[in-house]
Parts: C-alpha cells; sequence; structure tokens
C-alpha cells in the first residue's frame, strides 16, 4: 500500500491541510481541539477517518 496525499478536512468539509507525500507521522500541533476528517488516498482509492484531538 502506498499513501499518495492526504487531506485534512473540518467538520464542515472545509480544507485544513493537504499533505502529499505523507511520512509514518502526521505534525498535528496546528490544530485545534475538535472533529477532524483525514481523507488518504491509497493506490487510487481514497479512505476517510474521523480524528478527534483533545
Amino acid at each position: 500500500m502506498n499513501i499518495e496525499s492526504l487531506t485534512i478536512h473540518d467538520l464542515n468539509g472545509k480544507l485544513i491541510n493537504t499533505v502529499d507525500m505523507p511520512l509514518n507521522k502526521i505534525n498535528l500541533r496546528n490544530l485545534s481541539s475538535g472533529v477532524y476528517f483525514l481523507k488518504f488516498k491509497i493506490d487510487n482509492v481514497h479512505i476517510m477517518k474521523r480524528l478527534i484531538k483533545e
């Protein structure tokens, strides 16, 4: 599996950040507490996961 890209969206769907070549770790320090959605593109398939930052 190869992660091609990663985008971070808020609850309203607004794009917060784009990571074109994600590494094993993603810096989330700049995000405020709340709920976000991570949208991964892996081998031309889009996968969305919910993230809760406290």
